[in-house]
């Protein structure tokens, strides 16, 4: 289903750095760092939407 959409499609530098100010390997880096980021989330935070800024998660809306 995400192939189909184009969700699957690798973000471009120049987006990236447009929408965060960090290039790739200062995205990497912090989002490897941060708590609640990618894959340092508690389980069940991403589909919860528990505890993270923004809520709502994926159940949450």
């Amino acid at each position: 289903m995400d192939a189909k959409q184009g969700r699957n499609r690798p973000i471009s530098e120049e987006d990236l750095e447009r929408y965060t100010g960090k290039n790739r390997v200062e995205f990497d880096k912090w989002a490897a760092t941060t708590t609640g980021v990618g894959g340092d989330q508690l389980a069940g935070q991403a589909l919860t939407g528990r505890g993270g800024p923004g809520g709502g998660g994926l159940l949450g809306r």
